[in-house]
C-alpha cells in the first residue's frame, strides 16, 4: 500500500473534500455518463453511505473499502477562513451525524464572514502557475466534513494501471459571484519531511465557477517508477465515488 499512501497523502495535503450532494440543484443529471450535477444553490444536503479504507489492499483483485457502520455527529468545517488578527482558521458551518454508516449534514449558503480572498483560494491550485481569477475580487471557501474525532470525510474514486494509482476526487467549493479561473501547466515540490515528491500538471487551467456551490473535480495518478504525481482539475460530479472517512491512528 505504499503507493496508495502516497496519493492519499497528496490529498490530505491540498485538502481535497470529496463528495456528490443532493441539494437544490440548478444543474443537469447525465446518467450516461454517471454524472450528477456540478452547480447548486441554497442550502447542501448530504447523505450517503460511509466507507473505510482497506489498508491491506495491494492489489486490483482486493477489497479497497469496507462498510463503515458506527455512529458519529459530524462538523462542517470551512477550508479557510480568517480571524480578528487574519490569521487564516476554521470555522463551522454546519452539522450532521453518521447513524449506522449512514452520512447525512447540511450547510446553508456562506455568508461573507466565511470567504477568503483570491490569495488564499489559490491554494487550490499550486500545481499550477500563473494563476488567474476573473474578476479578481471574487471570494470563496469550500467545506470539510469531520467527525467527532476529527476524522475527516472524503468522497473519491480509485483505480490502478500497471506501476500507477489514480484518485479521483470531488472538491465543492462556493463563490459569491460567477468566475472564470485560468493557469499554465506547472511543477510543485511536497516536501514530507522522510520523504519528498513532486506533483505536476501537463494541460492548462481554464475552470468556469458559478456563484453558489460548484463541483471541483481532481484526478492524480502517482507513478510509483519516475515518483511524480499528475494532476489535473475540470468540473464533474461522478456518482459512483464513494464517502471514506479517513480513521486516525
Amino acid at each position: 500500500m505504499k503507493i496508495f499512501a502516497k496519493i492519499a497523502g497528496t490529498a490530505a495535503l491540498t485538502a481535497v473534500i470529496l463528495f456528490s450532494m443532493a441539494a437544490c440543484n440548478t444543474g443537469n443529471d447525465d446518467p450516461v455518463n454517471n454524472n450528477g450535477p456540478t452547480h447548486y444553490t441554497g442550502t447542501l444536503k448530504i447523505s450517503g453511505q460511509v466507507w473505510i479504507q482497506n489498508k491491506e489492499a495491494k492489489r486490483q483483485k482486493d477489497e479497497w473499502y469496507f462498510k463503515y457502520e458506527d455512529n458519529s455527529v459530524v462538523n462542517v468545517l470551512t477550508g479557510f477562513s480568517y480571524d480578528d488578527s487574519g490569521n487564516v482558521i476554521q470555522k463551522s458551518a454546519g452539522s450532521g451525524k453518521i447513524e449506522k454508516g449512514i452520512l447525512s449534514f447540511e450547510t446553508a449558503e456562506l455568508t461573507e464572514e466565511y470567504l477568503v480572498n483570491t490569495d488564499v483560494l489559490n491554494a487550490f491550485f499550486k500545481e499550477y502557475k500563473d494563476v488567474t481569477f476573473d474578476p479578481p475580487d471574487v471570494k470563496g471557501t469550500n467545506i470539510i466534513p469531520v467527525t467527532a474525532d476529527n476524522e475527516r470525510l472524503n468522497r473519491e474514486g480509485l483505480f490502478l494501471l500497471n506501476t500507477s494509482v489514480g484518485l479521483e476526487s470531488v472538491m465543492f467549493i462556493y463563490v459569491d459571484k460567477d468566475c472564470q479561473i485560468t493557469g499554465n501547466p506547472g511543477v510543485i515540490m511536497w516536501d514530507l519531511g522522510a520523504q519528498s515528491y513532486y506533483s505536476n500538471t501537463d494541460s492548462p487551467l481554464d475552470i468556469s465557477l458559478k456563484k453558489g456551490w460548484n463541483t471541483l473535480y481532481r484526478m492524480e495518478v502517482f507513478d510509483n517508477s519516475s515518483g511524480y504525481d499528475n494532476v489535473s482539475l475540470g468540473i464533474s460530479n461522478p456518482n459512483d465515488f464513494k464517502w471514506v472517512i479517513y480513521i486516525q491512528e
